[in-house]
């Protein structure tokens, strides 16, 4: 009943805050920016945090380097670059993600991603907004069939989880091949279409066209991709997570706002005002300043009524793996591949044990790769592009895996989470917590 969402530069907002914030941020003299820097990993001494290792660049070389800090904010973004299509920028790996939970860090509902049903189909998937559906886009199958009013009676106004489902079974049906967004529906109000187009959305104007797609005249490919991870670091209300001096703002958290279906914009919510609680808290919290989190009412992993014996993470040893020379041949397409076929939009308990297995078998690899008892016999990157990509395949994997785990325990559908085995929705089951075991 309350108008809730910032707009800012039509549809820029994300675009006009960083570019404030930023600005905010070099002008004060106090914060000191380093750039081309990699988070290697966390420092934790005696339970708590005690610094960062960065991976420094100097020209074409790399070196790793420890900062002391007794309080570190993640704010790291999500992992879309875990699926093939995602809304997210490059950077989006899962960096924080996996840092935090080598470190000890407790994490929740990492198996809730969300899929924004219309991202394009090609190029660096540009998110579609919901709005053009607003305005009267219709989704078209390879025959030209508007489907989605076979599905919902909101059509292709359902909520976004509804119409990414439906999304990714037509596009299964087509044999991958994407669905089509057709705005000429608009023209009835909007008679000189391209016009109207360029003035309500001139950000999905100018990249569509520059795809070689005019849109006022041909439908353009679109596929549901990863946009907002709900799960992260598990955080209080002011950002502390469960290492003392460690807070967590923004997309790599877990602050319980989104549940386990994000509305649109909550992002801006846990990007700005957890930012500032997050800060807030850093800067006042005395040593020794410890948020012990309570158990949820029920965990997904160590409640589940409807499943016959819940999967247990147990981390992959790095130094007893006899095949970690073969870790060069999980590429990030493999990595998104198998996250896309097995922790996808639809799920199932078979699927899910499968990518349980291959996430984790891979990420043996890359944990082997990166020990100190393996590096001396494995080929090691020689340039700091290699090693940053290196570096981001393991968290990615790191995350996948946590992520199938828990998504093969969570033996229902609720919200962003579909598993075809289990389609309805257990009310005994809540969140769940995951850790990594010391």
């Amino acid at each position: 009943s309350r108008a809730r969402v910032v707009h800012a530069g039509g549809d820029a907002t994300g675009k006009v805050v960083e570019l404030d914030v930023s600005a905010m941020v070099r002008a004060n003299p106090l914060i000191h920016i380093i750039e081309h820097a990699f988070l290697e990993d966390l420092i934790v001494r005696d339970g708590a945090i005690a610094g960062v290792r960065l991976l420094g660049r100097g020209g074409e070389t790399f070196r790793s380097a420890d900062m002391a800090a007794s309080r570190v904010i993640l704010a790291t973004g999500g992992a879309g670059r875990l699926y093939p299509y995602t809304t997210n920028p490059a950077v989006a790996t899962a960096d924080g993600l996996a840092a935090a939970w080598r470190a000890g860090a407790q994490v929740a509902d990492v198996e809730f991603y969300q899929f924004h049903p219309t991202a394009m189909a090609v190029g660096e998937h540009f998110l579609v907004s919901e709005a053009v559906r607003g305005e009267g886009a219709v989704l078209l199958d390879e025959h030209g069939h508007r489907y989605m009013k076979d599905i919902d009676p909101r059509a292709e106004l359902a909520p976004r989880d509804v119409v990414a489902r439906e999304n990714f079974r037509v596009m299964q049906a087509q044999g991958g091949k994407p669905v089509m967004l057709d705005v000429s529906p608009m023209a009835r109000e909007n008679p000189d279409l391209a016009s109207f187009l360029a003035h309500r959305f001139p950000t999905i104007d100018a990249y569509t066209r520059s795809l070689g797609f005019d849109w006022s005249k041909e439908p353009i490919p679109v596929a549901p991709a990863a946009h907002y991870y709900m799960g992260g670091i598990r955080t209080d209300l002011e950002g502390r997570a469960s290492i003392p001096g460690l807070y967590a703002a923004g997309e790599c958290a877990r602050t319980g706002v989104q549940g386990a279906n994000r509305l649109a914009s909550n992002s801006l919510l846990e990007g700005m005002v957890y930012g500032y609680r997050a800060g807030l808290a850093a800067a006042n919290d005395t040593d020794g300043t410890v948020w012990q989190p309570q158990d949820f009412d029920n965990s997904a992993i160590e409640n589940m009524p409807v499943c016959q014996q819940p999967m247990l993470l147990h981390m992959p040893d790095a130094t007893t793996q006899p095949n970690a020379a073969q870790s060069l041949v999980w590429d990030r397409a493999r990595i998104e591949d198998v996250m896309w076929k097995h922790v996808g939009v639809i799920r199932d308990g078979d699927s899910l044990s499968q990518g349980v297995r291959e996430l984790g078998e891979a990420l043996s690899m890359a944990n082997a790769a990166d020990s100190a008892d393996m590096s001396k016999t494995i080929a090691q990157p020689t340039t700091y592009a290699e090693r940053i990509i290196m570096w981001e395949n393991r968290n990615l994997l790191t995350v996948g895996y946590v992520a199938a785990v828990a998504a093969s325990n969570r033996c229902e559908s609720r919200g962003a989470h579909t598993r075809q085995d289990y389609p309805t929705n257990n009310p005994t089951i809540a969140h769940s917590i995951a850790y990594q075991m010391s």
